[in-house]
């Protein structure tokens, strides 16, 4: 399996070698464990969001590559953003989530992030940003625009994450993981409540295609660490962790 930047290929190597052990372990005990059927039904649905492929008929009028990509991306950060929160959830017996109830997004303090390995995985996609996405001046400006839709179509702390997102770009500093969780709820909010349109928030597609991109590639990884790291701490209760 592949992710989209080099620079995420040995995190998800690693990720991916670990968690395919620990799953398929962690299913084995499935009958002693009703819970396990959640984690099951994430597995198969993470799966199947992770190795979507969407093609378009030959006839459809829309025919530049950025625009179809768009499309395509906004679909599979939806469909992965609706994974990754089933994960949370389902992770959340032995993986806590802070309890913030202003933001559908802020689920873990620093420290837990720090422990589920997440922060390589955020240092790789502000890397990115900055230079893939946010290294010309006209692209920053599209971005503002795009980040400043998000944030007006969606809510409460979700949209002051969004809106101090904006803040830190402009002021060339990094961002946390929750920022990068509003972002990703952002783009699934819009495609989910405001028509399937690729020209939301900025008809510069390909600026959206290099942010969606990164945004999925981190997705997938956040996605692997959190679901490596509730099998590790589900098997040690039985004694059966794989190394």
């Amino acid at each position: 399996m592949k992710v989209f930047f080099d620079v995420n290929q040995s995190i998800l190597e690693a990720l991916f070698e670990s968690y395919s052990k620990n799953a398929k372990l962690l299913i084995s005990k499935i009958s002693q464990d009703k819970n396990l059927s959640q984690f099951d039904r994430f597995d198969k649905r993470f799966n199947i969001s992770w190795g979507m492929k969407i093609e378009f008929n030959d006839n459809l009028r829309i025919t530049k590559e950025d625009t179809r990509a768009c499309y395509m991306l906004m679909l599979k950060i939806s469909d992965l953003w609706f994974t990754f929160e089933h994960l949370v959830k389902t992770a959340s017996e032995v993986i806590p989530k802070d309890m913030n109830f202003h933001s559908k997004v802020d689920f873990y303090q620093e420290s837990t992030l720090e422990a589920l390995g997440f922060n390589p995985i955020t240092s790789n996609f502000n890397q990115l940003m900055y230079g893939k996405v946010l290294h010309r001046e006209a692209w920053r400006c599209e971005v503002y625009h795009l980040l400043a839709y998000l944030k007006n179509h969606t809510t409460g702390g979700t949209q002051k994450l969004i809106e101090a997102a904006i803040i830190l770009i402009k002021d060339n500093n990094e961002l946390q993981a929750k920022h990068i969780f509003s972002i990703a709820y952002g783009i699934r909010n819009i495609y989910v409540h405001e028509g399937v349109s690729a020209a939301l928030g900025s008809r510069n597609y390909q600026v959206k295609r290099a942010l969606y991109l990164v945004v999925y590639d981190i997705l997938v990884l956040y996605s692997l660490a959190l679901a490596d790291s509730y099998c590790c701490k589900k098997l040690i209760n039985y004694s059966a962790i794989r190394h």
